[in-house]
């Protein structure tokens, strides 16, 4: 197993690449709007991390996956 790469230093604060985002729903036991996003990220492959369910301003770095995700899966939850 290789180890994930190091985050990326941004505004401070550590942040890791996205590779893609899978999949989207609605946990209305979140604050706000509930939307998450199944999340894999890069340079994790096959560890227990590969892959997270976040909420949309963890991926303000990526608006361009966010948007190829709704274009592939447009009737998947969106804000």
């Amino acid at each position: 197993m290789v180890d994930p790469p190091p985050p990326i230093e941004l505004n401070d604060s550590e942040e890791w690449e996205v590779n893609r985002i899978l999949d989207s729903k609605v946990d209305r036991r979140c604050k706000g709007p509930g939307l998450l996003y199944l999340v894999e990220w890069k340079g994790f492959d096959d560890t227990p991390d590969a892959t997270s369910w976040e909420p949309p301003e963890h991926l303000a770095h990526a608006p361009d996956l966010v948007q190829a995700f709704h274009w592939a899966y447009p009737d998947k939850p969106s804000l």
